[in-house]
């Protein structure tokens, strides 16, 4: 291999390293969706959440209607449910509030209904690592706050 190649290489791989690195120090979360968005599509929600806030991904869905399994991107013809929670990917509970006030004033104006969405009483801590993060399934028992 010549030395062009090797740089290249060696950039790919740091590169793969520093991302890697800043997914690992991710929490999972798990926080109720606004009655508002209840009917709303997956993909869409997503993608309007995102630009709403960058820096927390919401990747998964635990279904009410699917005995609340965790649905880890379950595609554009979901649509949220009634009951259903948000999977989110933050680094810190700080990370999750300032998302949590951004998606509120993006769907609920400047309006602080308690009852509506409640990060204190609605916030749970699924896992510290988002590869331990249980799905309630035979094989292991959830995570606790």
């Amino acid at each position: 291999t010549s030395t062009k190649d090797k740089r290249i290489h060696h950039k790919i791989e740091g590169q793969w390293a520093e991302e890697y690195m800043h997914g690992v120090f991710q929490n999972v979360y798990e926080v109720p969706f606004l009655t508002c968005l209840v009917g709303s599509r997956f993909d869409e929600l997503c993608q309007m959440l995102y630009l709403a806030y960058p820096d927390c991904v919401v990747i998964g869905v635990r279904s009410k209607a699917c005995k609340s399994r965790v649905l880890l991107n379950p595609g554009k013809l979901y649509q949220v449910g009634l009951g259903d929670s948000m999977c989110i990917l933050a680094q810190d509970k700080r990370q999750l509030r300032c998302f949590v006030d951004a998606v509120r004033r993006e769907f609920l104006g400047e309006r602080r209904d308690a009852h509506e969405w409640s990060l204190a009483a609605a916030v749970r801590r699924v896992s510290t690592k988002p590869w331990l993060a249980r799905t309630g399934s035979a094989r292991g028992s959830r995570g606790s706050a």
